[in-house]
């Protein structure tokens, strides 16, 4: 598959660009404490990114989907304070990271790489989700006492921890070169929800909206960066 051109390329350009323009209005209303642009703005980022992706890869349609259900996501947390909206961003969120997570396992599948070493590297995969596991639930204890969003933290860091561990495996076996990206967008990724739970749970800071929209579009953007990248090649 290639770059697109003609009038999905035309399409391509036009959405990266309103995508770029609302991460950057989304970013300076963040910084300047401009909440109600904030929250406008907020859900257009993934909404242009996710039809840009779709005209870089249309016949991929968990690539772009995970952007859309970031979208959904953005949208239903703008009234994060109500459980059930929380509960719902949290859930497409999820949806998002199991798509990825599904994306760079065909991509390996479709690439051959699993043909030569069997099954390994399933066990390696459940190797590392339980090892997550153990140490993400204690941290998960101590800043979320809630019985029910304490598991469902630890479910969701491990599901947000295995799209970079997918990648990583893609990497070491020597595939897929662009997996890189994948990698470094979940520690972004990470770092914003850490950062997110750190000022929910322990303590607040100034400007906490702009650190946490910075790292988030940076995952973002990183992640399915590597993923067309990826599938374009």
């Amino acid at each position: 598959m290639s770059f697109p051109t003609g009038t999905m390329g035309a399409l391509f350009i036009a959405f990266s660009a309103l995508s770029l323009l609302a991460m950057i209005n989304n970013l300076v209303a963040s910084f300047c404490e401009k909440h109600r642009w904030r929250r406008i703005s907020k859900p257009f980022c993934l909404l242009f990114l996710g039809l840009a992706v779709a005209m870089a890869v249309p016949d991929y349609p968990m690539v772009y989907l995970a952007a859309f259900a970031g979208c959904l996501g953005d949208f239903l947390l703008l009234w994060k304070k109500k459980k059930a909206f929380l509960c719902l961003g949290l859930i497409c969120f999820l949806l998002g990271h199991g798509l990825y997570i599904a994306s760079i396992l065909k991509i390996l599948f479709d690439g051959g790489t699993f043909a030569s070493i069997q099954y390994v590297w399933l066990y390696i995969i459940l190797f590392v989700l339980v090892l997550m596991e153990l140490t993400i639930y204690p941290i998960s204890r101590l800043t979320n006492h809630s019985k029910i969003f304490a598991p469902a933290g630890v479910f969701y860091s491990t599901t947000l921890l295995s799209v970079g561990a997918a990648a990583i495996l893609g990497c070491v076996l020597g595939f897929a070169q662009y997996l890189f990206l994948v990698v470094i967008g979940d520690a972004f990724f990470i770092i914003s929800d850490s950062f997110l739970t750190y000022t929910l749970f322990i303590k607040d800071v100034k400007k906490r909206d702009f650190y946490v929209m910075v790292t988030y579009l940076l995952g973002q953007l990183f992640i399915l960066s590597g993923l067309v990248l990826t599938l374009i090649k």
